[in-house]
């Protein structure tokens, strides 16, 4: 005991092989003489024994003992035997120290590796307590010299209560002490601070895979996969074996040699052996903490669930090693400034940061594998195509296929394209495409020759990968049986994707218009909401001395007028149509060529070229709606919604409602049409009463996108719907609400002076109490809705009145689009004063039924 007291005033003197094993030294010294481990425990602290047997004995009857009682001494003895073989590590572990810290005479080495254990062993023996008092008896080291032998005890009673609380220290010992002897059979130099924050990362990952309480490896191990389960190897060393049976030295010994081996043979493949362990570290955390790894299984045994999920598989932990050293090798630079965001995750996972973004990362990254098996084959896919980049030979990739946001794109692409679970479906062409490729026939170069040519010419390959991911996702969505086996055909898939940002893509599908799938002639006209957000910020860079409102109207104005905008008024071209309905808005800006002249506010390509070489092409692809490049505008994606958006929809409501005021002939008293009605949904509601009215009447108006031949003189309820479809599909109505949105945080006191990038950013990717897209439909009925008649959306069921407030409030607009052909000069419209628009109800049935539906959705998610 004195040695022991001792010992810890002066750590620093002890030979590593005793400062290893003081800990359990008490031990050791107490029961030398002991034939039995019944004589070894009870020869330890009279006292104590007692308390740590007293269960049993409590059940022992006349000398005689029960059976609860000899189960219960029996669970206290395993608990004993446990300690003892962590002794047994313990010792293995100074003894190969001490062999490797006396033949190479580096003691700056020595002293790092034995900070960094001190407070490992110290952990292990003096915190099973914590002591307070102070004074003459004062704490050394932590341990008060008076209570030196009882915390051997106590050491014990935490193994019975809880066993991982000392299998986590000791396994951080044996990590520890793996990585130290790994180091010093590798030719590198190092500096003391480097060494030890190496070990410290070491301690950390210890302490990470240890308190998942990893079960066994199962299977057949690949012999090129066996060093990935270096962390397993080196766990058995204190784990029961398939008999229940605890190792003992020799078997101890031989896995503390296989794991050190093993984890030298990695580190030799890797050039930055810290950032390694801390990305080891940093990907085990984010998947122990991940939603898609926590998905409750049946437990093995006693019944129940197991909320760890194949986190606790060593198995699955040897493949994400695996895939950790993969990434390693590369040694990825981060390139991105500012805020990281989730489908970037290697960024966050290889320098450190937000760990809420790598675990959301991680989790979007296995989100579409459901099973354990799955996730492994991801994994497996992902190291593939980690490999295929490294091979790509063009010139303007060979930085980007080493920058982190281009390795987490790709690896996003590969979890989106195996969510669908690809077949090769019967009559499917043989196909040059990179994904199937690396899935089915795992062929790392010819994958690498096949993404070359799939990134060729790209300025922004991270882009083009995001865009794809976010297609398979969205195609992923579809839930119409019958196409359940086209979306899943890898020559289908491949024609779905396109190099996004130079138009040599070959088509897309839009995932809701009518019965599924539908080719996208510009695969730009699909846009991430990620990507349309930074093209924003780009814009307003560009035109930095905008005002916010004056950013809308500027992007408003590539839609309404543009060169194929909404031919409202046949007779009044687009320019006309959208500065009468629209002329307080900031339509014209001083002219930087002619002082004291105005030129039109719109986005020039040249100008916004120079920031982003792409987004010109973006921001005005033509998305399908009823025909082909028939929209004026692209489509917001929101995969994980499965939503599109109409952006040209969402600008012109936000810029009607920021600024009101028409003149003729939407403000003529015959009319006397408010100047939101027809840049949002009251339009998008009555055109369809107009179209299907006329088409009953045989005078279809030139140009109508729906010209379905009518059954009979009285359309049926499909063929309402249909002309319904038309006029308001989802993504229109979608841009028209999320209009009213924004404009609702533009009308807060605190946030009407934010760039209209953040208020995007805020509505659509983060929570912002009612000012965001989760409440979209309550802002929709409760804010705007109930003044202009006092009938709000927010009702079980509208009145008849309420209905009919709206049928001629919508039938004003119908009796403007009616009309049609006139002149905005006075007296000179052309009216037709005997319209009845029989459709309109019909038409704002089917609207109100579908915002009342999304109320109730959205208030019970």
């Amino acid at each position: 005991m004195d040695e022991l007291t001792n010992g810890f005033k002066d750590l620093s003197r002890l030979s590593l092989s005793d400062a290893l094993t003081v800990p359990f030294r008490v031990f050791a010294d107490t029961f030398a003489d002991a034939s039995t481990s019944v004589g070894r425990l009870l020869q330890f602290g009279k006292d104590g024994v007692v308390e740590f047997l007293k269960g049993g004995f409590s059940k022992f009857s006349g000398g005689l003992p029960t059976i609860e009682g000899l189960k219960d001494f029996a669970d206290r003895l395993r608990a004993f035997q446990k300690l003892q073989n962590r002794q047994e590590v313990l010792r293995a572990i100074a003894d190969r120290l001490n062999r490797i810290s006396k033949a190479d005479n580096d003691s700056l080495n020595d002293q790092a590796f034995f900070d960094q254990m001190q407070g490992v062993m110290e952990n292990l023996f003096v915190t099973a307590y914590n002591p307070t008092d102070v004074g003459e008896d004062s704490p050394l080291n932590g341990l008060l010299e008076s209570k030196a032998g009882g915390a051997g005890y106590v050491l014990a009673q935490d193994l019975v209560k809880d066993s991982t609380a000392v299998s986590v220290q000791v396994f951080q010992a044996t990590l520890l002490a793996a990585f130290n002897e790994v180091l010093y059979g590798q030719a590198i130099s190092t500096t003391p601070e480097a060494h030890s924050a190496l070990l410290k990362a070491a301690l950390e990952l210890g302490k990470t895979y240890a308190k998942l309480a990893p079960s066994r490896e199962t299977g057949t191990v690949l012999a090129s996969d066996a060093d990935f389960g270096f962390l397993d190897l080196l766990w058995r060393a204190q784990q029961p074996g398939a008999s229940g049976r605890l190792p003992g030295k020799d078997a101890i010994k031989a896995q503390l040699q296989n794991g050190v081996e093993a984890l030298g043979r990695l580190l030799n493949g890797v050039s930055d052996p810290i950032s390694t362990l801390k990305f080891l570290n940093n990907l085990l955390n984010a998947a122990a903490n991940s939603v898609a790894l926590n998905e409750p299984r049946l437990a093995n045994s006693g019944g129940g669930f197991n909320p760890r999920g194949d986190i606790r598989s060593a198995q699955f932990i040897r493949e994400l090693m695996k895939f950790g050293f993969e990434v390693a090798k590369v040694n990825p630079t981060v390139t991105t400034t500012g805020e990281t965001v989730i489908s970037e995750f290697l960024n966050t996972l290889w320098k450190g940061g937000d760990d809420r973004k790598g675990q959301g990362g991680l989790n979007q990254f296995f989100e579409g594998a459901k099973s354990g098996s799955d996730r492994v084959k991801l994994l497996g896919f992902g190291d593939r195509l980690v490999d295929a980049a490294q091979l790509l030979q063009g010139a303007d990739l060979q930085a980007q296929k080493k920058d982190a946001k281009f390795l987490s794109q790709l690896l996003n692409l590969g979890s989106s394209y195996t969510a669908l679970n690809p077949i090769t479906a019967a009559g499917d062409q043989p196909l040059n495409f990179f994904l199937s490729t690396a899935y089915q026939l795992s062929n790392t170069r010819l994958t690498a020759q096949q993404l070359d040519s799939f990134l060729q010419s790209v300025t922004n390959p991270d882009v083009v990968l995001f865009a794809n991911s976010d297609r398979l996702k969205t195609l992923n969505k579809i839930t119409d049986v019958s196409l359940q086996g086209v979306k899943r055909s890898n020559e289908f898939i491949s024609k779905t994707m396109g190099v996004a940002l130079t138009g040599k893509g070959i088509s897309l599908f839009n995932i809701k218009d009518y019965k599924g799938v539908k080719n996208q002639a510009n695969p730009l006209a699909l846009v991430g909401v990620e990507r349309f957000i930074n093209i924003v910020e780009k814009v307003e860079a560009v035109y930095k001395n905008d005002t916010p409102q004056e950013i809308i109207t500027r992007l408003r104005r590539l839609y309404y007028p543009g060169d194929s905008g909404w031919n409202l008024i046949n007779e009044i071209t687009n320019q006309q149509a959208f500065a009468a309905l629209l002329p307080n808005a900031p339509n014209s800006e001083s002219d930087p060529l002619s002082p004291g002249l105005l030129a039109e506010r719109k986005v020039y390509a040249a100008e916004l070229g120079s920031l982003d070489k792409d987004a010109y092409a973006i921001l005005t692809a033509k998305a399908n709606e009823n025909g082909k490049e028939d929209n004026p505008s692209p489509y917001l994606v929101i995969p994980e919604r499965n939503e599109m958006i109409d952006i040209g929809h969402l600008l012109l409501t936000l810029d009607a409602l920021l600024h009101p005021g028409s003149n003729a002939p939407y403000s003529d008293p015959y009319y006397n049409v408010p100047t939101i009605d027809p840049a949002s949904w009251v339009a998008d509601v009555g055109v369809g009463s107009v179209w299907l009215t006329l088409q009953q009447r045989g005078t279809s108006q030139e140009g109508t996108p729906i010209n379905l031949k009518l059954s009979s003189g009285t359309p049926t309820k499909e063929e309402i719907d249909a002309y319904y479809k038309a006029s308001a599909p989802e993504a229109d109505i979608l841009g028209d609400v999320d209009g009213f949105g924004l404009f609702d945080r533009f009308n807060n006191p605190g946030r009407k002076d934010q760039r209209f990038s953040t208020h995007l950013k805020r509505y659509y990717l983060q929570n912002d109490a009612r000012f965001d897209i989760h409440t979209r439909w309550q802002t929709f009925a409760n804010e705007f809705q109930a003044k202009p008649i006092e009938a709000t959306f927010d009702a079980d069921d509208l009145t008849e009145v309420a209905k009919q407030a709206w049928v001629s409030r919508i039938n004003k607009f119908n009796n403007l689009f009616g009309d049609g052909k006139f002149s905005v000069s006075p007296g000179g419209l052309g009216r037709n004063p005997n319209w009845n628009w029989a459709y309109t109800g019909d038409m704002f049935e089917r609207f109100s039924k579908y915002v009342q539906e999304q109320l109730k959705n959205e208030r019970n998610p």
